[in-house]
C-alpha cells in the first residue's frame, strides 16, 4: 500500500495548511521499489476555481520504505498532493494561508 502523510499538529493527516512561504513535513511510504514522481495540483489564477495540469517532479529511484520529504506553500490557496512510484498514492491536501 501506498501512503501518503503531512504533519499536522504533532500527528499524521491527509489535510494540513501552511502560511505562505513555510514549510510542512511530508512522510511517504514506498511499497515497491522504483522511480518516484511527484505531482502537485493547484488552482489557475486565470482560471478561477479551476485546477491547472500538476507540476510533476522526478526524485530519482528509491528503495521501499518511509521517506521524509518537505511542502513550502508557495501559492495562497488548496494543493492537492500525491506520488507515483510504480502505484499511486492518496491524495494529501494542504491549505496555503497569505502572510497578511
Amino acid at each position: 500500500m501506498y501512503e501518503f502523510y503531512v504533519r499536522h499538529n504533532l500527528e499524521s493527516s491527509v489535510q494540513s495548511q501552511v502560511y505562505l512561504w513555510r514549510m510542512v513535513a511530508a512522510l511517504v511510504k514506498v511499497s515497491r521499489s522504483g522511480v518516484y514522481w511527484s505531482s502537485e495540483w493547484m488552482i489557475c489564477k486565470n482560471q478561477k476555481g479551476y485546477y491547472c495540469s500538476p507540476e510533476v517532479r522526478n526524485f530519482g529511484y528509491k528503495n521501499t520504505g518511509w521517506y521524509q520529504t518537505w511542502f513550502r506553500g508557495n501559492n495562497p490557496g488548496w494543493h492537492i498532493l500525491s506520488y507515483y512510484c510504480n502505484d499511486w498514492s492518496n491524495y494529501v491536501y494542504i491549505y496555503v494561508w497569505p502572510m497578511n
